[in-house]
């Protein structure tokens, strides 16, 4: 898994840039940012600008980034209704996390209107986690141009996975509901 990072968060986590090669639905453009006085690490997917939201990144955290990214993206892609096999299978083909610069210049504008979008949404981040399922999920519904087409990331995202997971993705739990209506006057009929 390649995170392409801002120079700010590159220089944050004192990470060694290093060079890699991989498959866009492995790629995710990184930048660092303050909500709310506190550091935020915004990640969109490269394949598909899928959004994930890392709030409340301290020192400690610092030391093991690599892995509380993994359970980002892992914890968003499960809280999406995605089977726990696909999203592991994912998070194992996409091998250990790499740091390095940004790409393009095009990716980078589009990382700083998803931070620019994460601020405005600052008020509704879930307290006392860093990894922000719900916002990440949101934030993902939000339709985007990429390639002069309008698309869903979290339309795509399912897409990709699916793709490459090969079989049925969603694993959504269900429930039963019996209601009965007390109308005094009126006759329900079953047709």
């Amino acid at each position: 898994m390649v995170i392409q990072c801002s120079k700010k968060l590159l220089d944050e986590v004192k990470a060694v840039h290093e060079e890699a090669d991989e498959e866009p639905i492995f790629c995710w453009q990184a930048n660092l940012i303050t909500v709310d006085q506190r550091k935020t690490i915004v990640l969109i997917n490269d394949s598909n600008r899928y959004v994930v939201v890392i709030f409340g990144v301290k020192a400690k955290h610092k030391k093991d980034i690599r892995n509380v990214i993994k359970t980002a993206i892992r914890k968003t892609l499960i809280a999406e209704g995605i089977k726990k096999e696909a999203v592991d299978r994912y998070i194992q083909c996409a091998h250990e996390v790499i740091f390095s610069k940004t790409k393009s210049k095009s990716m980078i504008s589009k990382l700083s209107q998803t931070c620019e979008t994460v601020r405005y949404f600052a008020e509704d981040f879930e307290a006392g986690g860093l990894s922000q399922s719900q916002m990440s999920r949101r934030l993902s519904t939000y339709p985007v141009m990429q390639s002069n087409e309008l698309i869903f990331p979290n339309e795509r995202m399912y897409e990709d996975i699916g793709r490459f997971y090969g079989k049925t993705i969603f694993q959504l739990k269900a429930v039963i509901v019996n209601i009965t209506l007390n109308l005094k006057k009126y006759k329900v009929a079953q047709a």
